[in-house]
């Protein structure tokens, strides 16, 4: 196993020392001296990946625009030469447990997806590394519309950790060092993302506003690219095949919308016209009501029956579920409990509890008064 939690205070201390430097210089030097001495101090620590950085040209009518971005068969590369623990849940290749390891998650992954065309090549599941691909819109320092691309290794860095016991009347164990036990595997959510997130592109939508499918194209750029790697494989120091296999794609709703031209999401909620307003379902249509939250709900029966796109999407050339294509969008749980449930809902329920005076919530937020006088 690595240290890497050496790595990651080491990536976190020469950070702190990088930002800190520049903003020293920044105060007293124009941008453009403060982005030289920036990038000394990223040579001079050697905290640049070194992945090849590639172009993509895109042109609509008479305008053309040049994006540079990171194919994700140089990132996997680079990674699986110099960084392959960040690929292998903590373990450097050469290793013996990655093999176990891997063969591990992918029986315990062909439960929930039999149908996932990984599984047509069983003879190369143990050297078969899991990873997903996340999109979001975020914000520049102005607030302008930034659109952002990522790749995601799922093996957790902490894998093979120490054992761990629920304290629940359960009592489920879980953790443990032995590579061929899938309660060893944890998710890729601890660490510092530099670690664990992995950027292929990013640019400011403000900018390309002439440009009505440059996010398509983008898009479909680095699928294709990732849909080789995943095909073909890309060799590591030690000359062994690894293959990448793309297990879904997270994103929030308005992402999902936008980038797969979808004819069932969010946007088709009504009270008027009854219309599927979901990717996975039939959910909004007469006789499936999407309000349903029961477990014998109609809508149940309908999910990945059909594809909720009129047009072949970005990233169609990975290979995924042939009768099931629609699975391949994830919903991102960021975006689902902590910008939703957790925000909203939870929030709300907390403070109604607090308005009609339960004891437990009234005394642990408002010792000295009630909420109606606050």
């Amino acid at each position: 196993m690595t240290a890497f939690g050496e790595l990651d205070l080491s990536v976190s201390v020469y950070t702190t020392i990088l930002f800190r430097k520049v903003r020293q210089k920044g105060a007293v030097a124009p941008i453009s001296e403060a982005k030289r001495f920036y990038d000394r101090v990223v040579r001079k620590f050697g905290l640049s990946l070194r992945v090849p950085i590639s172009e993509y040209v895109h042109s609509e009518g008479p305008h053309t625009a040049t994006l540079p971005y990171l194919k994700p068969s140089d990132l996997l590369r680079t990674l699986l030469s110099d960084y392959s623990f960040l690929l292998f849940g903590g373990c450097s290749e050469p290793d013996d447990d990655i093999e176990k390891l891997l063969l591990s998650f992918w029986r315990a992954y062909q439960v929930e997806h039999p149908e996932h065309e990984v599984f047509k090549n069983p003879e190369r599941l143990n050297r078969t590394f899991p990873i997903t691909v996340h999109g979001d819109g975020g914000r520049t320092q102005k607030k302008q519309p930034l659109e952002i691309f990522s790749l995601q290794p799922v093996l957790g860095l902490n894998t093979a950790s120490k054992s761990m016991q629920c304290r629940c009347s359960a009592s489920v164990g879980f953790g443990g060092t032995d590579l061929g036990d899938p309660f060893a595997q944890h998710l890729n959510s601890k660490y510092s993302t530099f670690l664990t997130h992995f950027l292929i592109w990013a640019f400011p939508r403000k900018q390309y506003s002439n440009f009505d499918d440059i996010l398509t194209g983008f898009l479909q750029e680095a699928m294709d690219d990732l849909g080789s790697a995943c095909s073909q494989g890309i060799p590591s120091k030690s000359g062994t095949i690894f293959y990448p296999c793309c297990i879904g794609f997270k994103l929030d709703m308005e992402w999902m919308a936008k980038v797969g031209t979808l004819t069932r999401s969010y946007q088709n909620v009504g009270h008027v016209n009854a219309k599927a307003c979901c990717a996975e379902c039939d959910a909004g249509i007469v006789g499936v009501p999407f309000e349903d939250m029961n477990t014998t709900a109609a809508w149940i029966r309908t999910r990945f029956n059909t594809i909720p796109w009129q047009h072949t999407p970005p990233w169609s050339n990975i290979p995924f579920d042939l009768d099931k294509p629609a699975k391949f969008l994830r919903r991102d749980s960021f975006h689902i409990f902590r910008l939703g449930i957790s925000r909203n809902f939870l929030a709300s329920s907390i403070y109604l509890l607090i308005y009609m005076g339960c004891p437990s919530f009234s005394q642990a937020f408002f010792p000295f008064s009630h909420p109606q006088h606050c």
